[in-house]
C-alpha cells in the first residue's frame, strides 16, 4: 500500500513500511499547532503553540489585551510553558500600539522578565514624545468644549459635554503605557526587533511577516506623530458613541441586504494610522496558512506585495479589528476564503462581518458569544 503524505510545499509517496520507519526514526516530522484566544472583550491576546517534537516546541504570544487581562493570559501561558519545558514565551509580538493590544504586555513582560526569548514591536522615536503631552491634551480639551477649534466639528455637543474628559484621560493613559512598555523592553536582556517582511525567527521559517512593508510604514509616519494620533483617537472614540446610537436606527434599512452587501456599502474611512501599520503575521503548518492580523485594514492588506496571491486560501484567520466592518470587505474575504475565522470582539464586532464570512464558507467563532476560544 502507498501512502500519500503532504508536507509544506510538496507531497511525497511512501510505502506503509517506509511511513512506519520514518515515524519511528523521526525523519518524518509532523508539526502541530494549537491556538488559544481568551475572551478579552474588544482586545487581542493570542497564544500559539507550535510543536515538532518534545525537543522542538515554540510558544508565541501575539498581543496582551488590556492591563487587566494580564493574569488571564499568564494563567494560560504558565502551564503551557511548563509542559513545554520553558520558563517564558519564545516570541512576543506586539502588532501595534493600541491599549487593547499592549495594555497587558508590560505586566506580562515583568512576569517572565529575561526569560522572554524575543520581542517583535515597532518602536519609532516619536513614542517618547507622548510622555509630555498632558498639557497639550488639556488645552485641546478646552478648545473642543468651547468649539473654538475646527477639530470640534467632529464632535457632538452631548458627547463633548459628557465624555470628552474621559476620552482624553483614556488616550493619555494608553500612550503613556505604550512608551513605558518600550522603555521597559529596552531594560530587559532580550532581543527586540521591528516586524517588517524581511524579519525571520531563527529555526522557525514557518513564521513570516507579510506587512507592513517598510515603505507603507514610512508613508504613515506623519500620521503617527503624537498630536495627530491623539486627535484622531479622541475623535474616533467620541464618534463610536454616536455610531452605537445610529446602529439601531439602520436595522430596518439593512434587512433587505445580504451581509456581504451591507459590508460592501460600509464607509471604510476613520481607521487610524496606528491600526493601519499593524503587523500581519502568517504561520504555515503542514501546508496550511494561519493569518494573524491585529487591527489591519483594507489598505494594510492591499499593500502586501502581490497581496492577492499572498492572502489566497487562508486556512485559519484572526479577523482584523475585532470583527469591525471598517476593516473587511467581500473581495478580501473572497480572496482569503478562510476555513475558520475567529474574532476577539464585543463592542467593535459587526454581525455583517460574521455573516459575510459564513456565506463564503467559513466557520466563525466570536469570543463575546463563545467565550474563550481554542483551535483546534
Amino acid at each position: 500500500m502507498t501512502i500519500r503524505y503532504e508536507i509544506p510545499y510538496k507531497t511525497i509517496e511512501l510505502t506503509s513500511q517506509e511511513y512506519l520507519l520514518a515515524l519511528i526514526t523521526r525523519t518524518l516530522i509532523i508539526m502541530t499547532i494549537k491556538i488559544y484566544m481568551p475572551n478579552v472583550n474588544d482586545g487581542d491576546a493570542i497564544i500559539v503553540h507550535l510543536k515538532r517534537s518534545n525537543e522542538q516546541q515554540l510558544v508565541v504570544l501575539i498581543d496582551g489585551g488590556h492591563g487587566g487581562d494580564a493574569k488571564t493570559i499568564t494563567d494560560i501561558l504558565d502551564p503551557l510553558l511548563q509542559s513545554a519545558g520553558k520558563t517564558g514565551p519564545d516570541l512576543v509580538i506586539c502588532t501595534h500600539y493600541d491599549l487593547d493590544h499592549i495594555g497587558g504586555l508590560k505586566k506580562i513582560a515583568a512576569h517572565y522578565d529575561e526569560h522572554i526569548g524575543e520581542v517583535w514591536i515597532h518602536k519609532p522615536n516619536l513614542l517618547t514624545e507622548t510622555i509630555g503631552l498632558a498639557n497639550f491634551l488639556k488645552e485641546q480639551q478646552q478648545l473642543l468644549v468651547e468649539k473654538r477649534d475646527p477639530e470640534a466639528n467632529a464632535f457632538k455637543t452631548a458627547v463633548l459635554a459628557n465624555e470628552s474628559e474621559k476620552h482624553m484621560d483614556f488616550v493619555l493613559e494608553s500612550y503613556i503605557d505604550m512608551a513605558e512598555l518600550v522603555h521597559y523592553l529596552e531594560k530587559l536582556k532580550v532581543k527586540v526587533k521591528e516586524p517588517f517582511p524581511d524579519l525571520k525567527l531563527r529555526g522557525w521559517p514557518e513564521i513570516k511577516v507579510l506587512g507592513p512593508t517598510l515603505n507603507f510604514y514610512n508613508s504613515k509616519l506623519d500620521e503617527l506623530k503624537p498630536k495627530r494620533i491623539l486627535l484622531t483617537e479622541m475623535k474616533n472614540m467620541a464618534n463610536e458613541v454616536l455610531m452605537e446610537q445610529s446602529k439601531s436606527l439602520s436595522i430596518e434599512a439593512k434587512s433587505a441586504l445580504t451581509p456581504c452587501q451591507i459590508l460592501d456599502n460600509k464607509d471604510k474611512s476613520g481607521v487610524t494610522a496606528v491600526n493601519q501599520v499593524s503587523a500581519i503575521i502568517e504561520i504555515t503548518v503542514e501546508g496550511k496558512k494561519y493569518l494573524f492580523t491585529g487591527d489591519a485594514n483594507i489598505d494594510s492588506f492591499e499593500n502586501i506585495p502581490d497581496y492577492k496571491n499572498s492572502l489566497k486560501n487562508i486556512y485559519w484567520l484572526k479577523v482584523a479589528h475585532h470583527g469591525s466592518n471598517n476593516n473587511s470587505n467581500p473581495e478580501l474575504i473572497g480572496i482569503m476564503s478562510p476555513k475558520f475565522a475567529y474574532i476577539s470582539g464585543k463592542k467593535h464586532f459587526d454581525p455583517e462581518v460574521q455573516g459575510c464570512l459564513e456565506s463564503k464558507g467559513a466557520v466563525v467563532k466570536v469570543t463575546s458569544k463563545n467565550g474563550n476560544l481554542e483551535f483546534p
